[in-house]
């Protein structure tokens, strides 16, 4: 979580339907005057923002004041959450994600959130995940776990000690590494990945009011490994591979209008590349060409249509995911052999080499919550 301000921006109404929301999605009767943070399995009422509310923008010194109350020797003191602000994504904002990245460790099948001041990623007490082929989403308080063999599982990572509870089966098989991505209160899939023929299915669920999943408008072309980002109202589709070849092909998917849009190629074919979103900005990062993991990193700029050659990595990443985490954007690879991750300073255009200390493990995803 960023602590510099919770901001929500726009009109006072505006602003306390985000209040609502956001105190309806933490488990909470949606009272706007009161925000929240979590403890463990404890949910503590610890502040009231109604001035804050009013003003927009509610201060974080208010909410870390309210901490002291909360007992200091409590083993997950480290990971309380507070309440955060757009943590759904709900398809307007200008950025992806900012909030928390938790890795997910390859050999003890747990959480690990990862702490940029510490360089360190303590393992979480939740249930094991046992499922060796997935994609991991998080939305509202769950991390969704989208499995090779079309089950969907779900966490309350805000419960400590939280169980993986079964979600509704996908109607398709997505491939070893279903391609998703949250959008607006949803979780989408997007064709298939890794060693499947190409399809253009797509299809989604809210899972928070749905007991299935429903297909969406089905894409044009027919690709695989596909990388994904939102930013306004639609979600991005970038290159993959067309069951011959690498692809350049770069669209854009609207869910409100049920509306596909074909863009400016991509400045090289690729596959398993990954991306996000900051700003008016797309930023595609690493992938796959003829069997070579890619270091090159490109940015869309959504604004003008042109594409932007960017820094190369320090090294080749394909089938990785992105995550901007307070300013940072980084890339953590899905490879059971690999523990190094990287970050890019965006305003320097420089990427960074990140080894995280205090803990030897292989990830095995990463999801930003």
């Amino acid at each position: 979580m960023q602590h510099s301000r919770l901001s929500f921006g726009g009109s006072r109404t505006q602003t306390m339907v985000y209040c609502c929301l956001l105190l309806h999605r933490t488990g909470l009767d949606p009272n706007h005057r009161t925000a929240t943070v979590l403890c463990g399995a404890k949910l503590q009422i610890i502040s009231r923002v109604t001035a804050a509310v009013t003003k927009q923008a509610a201060s974080i010194a208010t909410i870390e004041s309210a901490l002291q109350t909360v007992d200091k020797n409590s083993r997950d003191r480290q990971n309380i959450y507070c309440l955060q602000t757009m943590s759904e994504n709900p398809g307007n904002s200008k950025t992806q994600s900012d909030g928390r990245l938790i890795l997910f460790d390859e050999e003890s099948k747990r959480l690990r959130p990862y702490d940029p001041t510490s360089n360190d990623a303590p393992e979480l007490d939740h249930a094991k995940l046992d499922c060796r082929f997935f994609t991991a989403v998080a939305l509202g308080r769950h991390i969704y776990v989208l499995c090779s063999d079309q089950t969907c599982l779900r966490l309350h990572y805000r419960i400590e000690n939280a169980q993986w509870e079964r979600m509704p089966d996908m109607n398709f098989k997505h491939g070893w590494y279903p391609p998703s991505i949250r959008f607006a209160g949803s979780l989408f899939v997007f064709g298939v990945a890794a060693d499947h023929p190409p399809s253009n299915v797509v299809e989604r669920i809210d899972p928070t009011v749905e007991k299935k999943w429903s297909q969406e408008k089905d894409r044009q072309i027919a690709v695989n490994d596909v990388g994904l980002v939102t930013l306004g109202q639609s979600i991005y589709c970038i290159g993959g591979w067309d069951g011959d070849k690498e692809t350049d092909a770069f669209a854009s998917y609207t869910p409100s209008l049920s509306q596909w849009k074909e863009l400016e190629p991509l400045r090289r074919c690729k596959h398993y590349c990954c991306a996000v979103a900051v700003n008016e900005q797309i930023f595609v990062i690493g992938g796959c060409d003829e069997s070579v993991d890619l270091e090159e990193v490109e940015s869309y700029h959504v604004l003008s249509g042109q594409w932007t050659t960017l820094s190369d990595m320090n090294a080749g990443h394909y089938n990785a995911k992105a995550h901007y985490v307070d300013g940072w954007i980084y890339v953590v690879t899905r490879d059971d052999t690999s523990d190094k991750m990287e970050k890019y300073d965006i305003a320097n255009d420089k990427w960074h080499v990140i080894v995280p200390t205090g803990c030897v493990f292989h990830c095995l995803e990463s999801v930003t919550i």
